[in-house]
């Protein structure tokens, strides 16, 4: 399996689909905007339902893991390393299903600068899944 067919980086970087999407709508479109948006949270979250089939709790190992040499800094290799555990899994479906409800919630009140609030809510959601999947301290420090 190679890095892109992993699930834990589908569910890392998913969103990234959704922010270029709304990036390439007009501010006025708040609808498309929106839906977008919904259903970018809404195919994360079927993705952490995916992954979590996948886990096997009686397994105390980290499981679905990913991890790629990246770069070096003083000779300390920096890895691009996302596994997944039993902590985090929960932490995962928290993060996958309270963002669509957050998204529905905004759905009519939030009236400027639509657009820029649905690209940083995105971006949060991507930063909260690769914090709570990385396993190596610089690439949680990059997320």
């Amino acid at each position: 399996m190679n890095a892109l067919q992993n699930p834990l980086v589908i569910l890392t970087f998913l969103p990234v689909i959704g922010i270029i999407l709304i990036l390439l709508q007009k501010e006025e479109n708040r609808t498309t905007n929106r839906w977008i948006a919904l259903l970018t949270s809404l195919a994360v979250f079927a993705v952490s339902i995916w992954v979590l089939t996948l886990y096997n709790p009686a397994d105390p190992n980290a499981q679905l893991e990913i991890d790629i040499p990246w770069f070096t800094i003083n000779g300390i290799p920096v890895r691009f390393h996302l596994g997944l555990d039993g902590i985090n899994i929960l932490l995962v479906l928290l993060t996958a299903f309270v963002t669509p409800l957050a998204i529905l919630t905004t759905w009519k009140f939030i009236s400027q600068n639509f657009r820029s609030f649905m690209v940083v809510f995105l971006l949060l959601e991507m930063a909260l899944m690769g914090v709570f999947l990385s396993f190596d301290m610089v690439l949680f420090y990059v997320f």
